[in-house]
């Protein structure tokens, strides 16, 4: 993108705005970005916290929020998913609660997505070793621990944004 894209905006709203707005209409009780530039999302009214990995991905800010919980499970979505919406975030609490798999995520067109998702705290551990071992794909260390899926057709709420044409034209 060129930029940093949790500070992007979208019809006037920066993306890591749209998705912690998503969180917290799903029902999440504390918002929290791993990383990012602390004082931009500060002025935007979010709470960050310094990634333990940096410059490792959504695997190592994963495994950052898995260590500062206190909660037995986390919802964690990119801050570039700025169609995510409460429905979809619902959706996936619902489905963790009733499963006992440890990560709870969509699939969408035969694809697994790992974010948004639901990930167990006690997996913190086998994801720092996974890390150590030099793993960094999120969706590799998910796919280890046999999620709960949930399918959907809604490819829109779930879509992210990677290069400047991913965004919508003003």
């Amino acid at each position: 993108m060129g930029t940093d894209k949790a500070l992007v905006r979208i019809e006037g709203v920066a993306m890591a705005r749209r998705v912690a707005g998503a969180l917290q209409a799903g029902g999440a009780e504390k918002v929290v970005c791993v990383g990012g530039d602390r004082a931009a999302l500060g002025h935007l009214g979010l709470v960050t916290i310094d990634d333990e990995w940096p410059g490792e991905g959504p695997l190592g800010g994963l495994v950052t929020a898995l260590g500062w919980s206190d909660a037995p499970a986390l919802v964690v979505a990119g801050c570039d998913q700025p169609w995510l919406d409460g429905a979809a975030i619902r959706a996936l609490v619902e489905a963790h609660g009733s499963s006992g798999a440890p990560v709870t995520v969509y699939r969408v067109e035969g694809r697994v997505q790992p974010l948004p998702g639901v990930y167990d705290v006690s997996l913190r551990a086998d994801l720092v070793k996974a890390m150590a071992g030099g793993e960094r794909a999120l969706l590799a260390a998910v796919s280890a621990v046999e999620p709960t899926i949930v399918e959907t057709t809604d490819v829109e709420v779930l879509s992210d944004v990677d290069r400047p044409e991913d965004l919508p034209s003003t």
